[in-house]
């Protein structure tokens, strides 16, 4: 099975909202594919700090989601920059299931966020080189998105705002909180209940 394929299923994964079961699973694959002292070098790696960071910086992101009305949230995340990421504030959406995730080329306002050198060291050039490499890759794409998952619970509900993350490149974006089906008047428009969204931009 190819790298592409392997991210096609964590996405699926990652739709069940089980974060916990989401970083076993791709533990096991990384086993599976280099070997125990591989994965448990990456699993030990403390992240605490790095979610905390990524908190409070998707803090400050969906504020300025809010302000600007726009449907999703992009991290980006580049492993060959120290693992620099990035949030981007994007206006338009796509579901998943559209195959086309162009509107995240598309940001009225972007936001710094960390980055994870520790994480950068460990990256290999080319994934599908072995399976020791795709292990590896695979395993801390899954433990960056479980952080970034952890982050995102801090976040108030309730908004509609897709909430999205990947590294640089990467195809399809993986949604870690997806955006809700938003019911469409006569007259063209979108409706959410503002009861919904009542307070929200307010901290």
């Amino acid at each position: 099975m190819d790298f592409f394929k392997h991210l096609e299923e964590m996405q699926q994964d990652a739709l069940e909202g089980d974060w916990d079961a989401f970083e076993d699973r791709w533990y096991e694959v990384c086993v599976d594919l280099c070997g125990e002292e591989a994965a448990q070098r990456i699993a030990d790696i403390d992240l605490e700090p790095y979610t905390d960071e990524v908190a409070e910086a998707l803090k400050e992101a969906h504020r300025l989601a809010l302000e600007n009305d726009a449907t999703a949230i992009y991290f980006e995340y580049d492993p060959d920059n120290d693992w620099q990421g990035t949030f981007f504030i994007c206006p338009d959406y796509a579901a998943l299931d559209d195959g086309d995730d162009d509107w995240a080329c598309d940001a009225v306002e972007e936001r710094e966020g960390p980055s994870l050198p520790v994480f950068a060291k460990l990256w290999p050039e080319d994934a599908s080189e072995s399976d020791e490499t795709l292990g590896r890759t695979l395993y801390l794409i899954a433990r960056t998105a479980g952080a970034y998952a952890l982050a995102t619970d801090q976040l108030p509900g309730g908004d509609n705002i897709a909430i999205t993350i990947a590294f640089h490149d990467q195809d399809p974006i993986l949604r870690v909180r997806d955006r809700e089906e938003v019911a469409v008047d006569t007259d063209g428009t979108s409706e959410i209940d503002p009861e919904l969204i009542e307070g929200q931009i307010e901290e």
